[in-house]
């Protein structure tokens, strides 16, 4: 009996395995309980004012240059950094970059165009706008880049600008921007086999984790980055208050950090793991156009008026080239360890130049450039855009192609249209023939032809009115007319009454005002409107209405005279079927390549 009571109780090794115990649960709890309390340290926070501005500037020699039809969109340089791909509005050329033999080249008929090789280099995808504007569509293409075929096409829903596109490492699956959300296809399907909504516009910066598993977006409805996992569609946000609305994102090679630019010029390096921004760097006195890791990863460099390359790991700033007044790069790629490649905006005459530039990064030098046209598209405040499609010399005849589209399938020209083009300093007007072919629509789209431009020339291409007055715009309202009534109980004939009425259509932020109305007899009306140096002009509709006529007056307002079949005496009721105003004459500032 005695040895039963020894044997149930708890001997010394026992007791010390369980307080063991009990110090380990204690110790993960805590741990548990700090990280999850208490945000992770930052562990750098560097400022670039402590270092002087680079003082290296671009050169002025533009023999470096190799010139290239239409305006720049985008490039895209293949994984070995031997191949680049130029998107511009008028082609799609491939380059081999060292030999400069174009490898390939293919009319593009897409507007704010991006391109980007699969990590293997045996597809290209495209994404852009139909070239005049379609109705808000993205399409996307992915060529194959042996035999140059379309391999894959899918049309989405997008913001107007707004597009990116990113391959996941295995080049199985792409991710593109589709109407406030993100859209992943299957290439070999052609599927969507993700979707993510809740973005404030469709995404101009992804990018995949290195694993193919998950996905970084900024543009995230609350200012905020979306990271995003694909398998369990699950997502959470990055954010920290001292930081920005985010620009760009890049995630590391190794995947264990996400880089991200913001407006205001800030870095944040994000440890992937804990979603802690653990890294600041106020890299520029702007935003951040680019980044780009090494590709190592111990590096990272952004892109916005200068090129700075830092030290992933602390902050420190390593190198600095690229600077020069008028100057902001918008894409950035590490193509090798001493290679980068920029796209940038060098503002001439007001007027954006994209320049491609291929650096040295140990000479701080470029090596090669590209450069398209100085611009292509001319957009007004009310909802005219002039876009110049073509330029092309034929023998001794250069073939010019342009076309107007409109921000409303309601708006258009209510006067004829023609195209002029003056030298930059205006002492000389070219000739133009319109020599439009019979099976397009010259009243969007019209091809002239001139002489042989000289190289080097620089002028002013014009959209005029074909008999010389101001060009008028028409906004159509007959699928949803704004209506108004008007008392005319105490209205006599040879009587005025004031209006000072709002008619509730905005136009580009303009608003119409009824003055007053007149009545010259009894079936006759005229209703005058303040046109607010704008509008000019309005159709008004009634059944009764038998003629009707606009005048435009000195005083700054127009008249519309209404005549009806029947004397008016009573309340009558009057909708409004189109509104006429002026906009500026749109214009394409070009420099034809020397």
């Amino acid at each position: 009996m005695q040895k039963k009571e020894s044997a149930l109780k708890p001997n010394s090794t026992t007791l010390k395995a369980f307080f063991l115990l009990l110090i380990i649960v204690g110790v993960i709890v805590g741990v548990y309980y700090f990280s999850a309390s208490f945000p992770t340290p930052t562990k750098f926070s560097v400022n670039f004012g402590d270092y002087p501005p680079p003082s290296e500037r671009l050169p002025d020699d533009f023999s470096q240059f190799i010139d290239l039809s239409g305006f720049i969109y985008s490039f895209d340089a293949t994984s070995d950094g031997k191949q680049i791909a130029v998107a511009t509005s008028t082609d799609l050329i491939v380059y081999d970059l060292q030999t400069l033999n174009i490898l390939h080249s293919q009319p593009l008929s897409l507007r704010d165009a991006q391109i980007a090789f699969s990590p293997q280099g045996d597809q290209l995808a495209l994404s852009g706008f139909s070239q005049p504007k379609d109705d808000a569509k993205i399409h996307v293409f992915i060529l194959d880049t042996s035999s140059w075929k379309t391999v894959y096409a899918y049309d989405a829903k997008a913001y107007k600008g707004e597009n990116a596109l990113a391959w996941s490492l295995g080049g199985k699956k792409i991710a593109f921007p589709d109407a406030g959300g993100l859209s992943v296809a299957d290439v070999a399907t052609g599927d969507i086999v993700n979707r993510l909504n809740g973005f404030d516009v469709s995404s101009f910066g992804v990018s995949w984790s290195p694993d193919g598993k998950r996905i970084a977006a900024v543009d995230d409805a609350n200012d905020s980055i979306r990271r995003w996992n694909l398998s369990r569609n699950q997502w959470v946000r990055l954010w920290d208050p001292q930081m920005l609305t985010a620009s760009e994102i890049r995630w590391s090679p190794d995947g264990g950090k996400i880089a991200s630019g913001h407006y205001g010029g800030a870095i944040c390096i994000w440890n992937s793991r804990n979603n802690a921004c653990e890294g600041k760097i106020q890299a520029h006195h702007g935003w951040i156009g680019s980044l780009g890791w090494s590709p190592d990863g111990k590096e990272l460099a952004s892109a916005a008026s200068a090129i700075r390359i830092w030290d992933a790991s602390n902050g420190e700033l390593k190198s600095a080239f690229g600077f020069h007044e008028g100057i902001n790069y918008r894409e950035l790629e590490w193509a090798n360890a001493n290679t980068l490649i920029t796209l940038e905006n060098q503002y001439l005459n007001y007027a954006p130049t994209p320049i491609i530039r291929v650096w040295d990064i140990s000479l701080k030098k470029e090596t090669l450039a590209f450069r398209g046209w100085v611009m292509n598209e001319s957009a007004d405040n009310t909802g005219l855009n002039f876009t110049l499609e073509n330029v092309q010399t034929v023998k001794d005849k250069t073939l010019i192609t342009v076309s107007l589209n409109f921000d409303s399938p309601d708006l258009a020209l209510a006067n004829d249209w023609t195209l002029r083009a003056f030298a930059t300093d205006e002492s000389k007007e070219y000739e133009l023939t319109d020599v439009t072919p019979p099976d397009m629509d010259s009243k969007i789209r019209r091809v002239y032809q001139t002489e042989n431009l000289a190289k080097g020339a620089e002028f002013n291409f014009i959209v005029a009115s074909s008999n010389g007055e101001e060009l008028i715009l028409v906004q159509d309202f007959s699928k949803n007319p704004p209506s108004f009534g008007f008392d005319l109980s105490a209205l006599k004939v040879g009587g005025t009454k004031k209006a000072e009425w709002e008619i509730s259509p905005i136009v580009y932020g303009w608003r119409i005002y009824l003055l007053d109305v007149r009545k010259p007899n009894d079936r006759e009306l005229i209703f005058t409107f303040s046109q607010d140096a704008f509008f000019v002009g309005a159709e008004l509709s009634n059944s009764a209405i038998t003629k009707r006529s606009q005048t435009l007056n000195d005083d700054g307002t127009f008249s519309v005279s209404l005549t009806f079949a029947e004397a008016t005496k009573d309340r009558i009721e009057l909708s409004i079927e189109k509104l006429y105003f002026r906009t500026s004459p749109p214009f394409i500032y070009f420099r034809v390549a020397p």
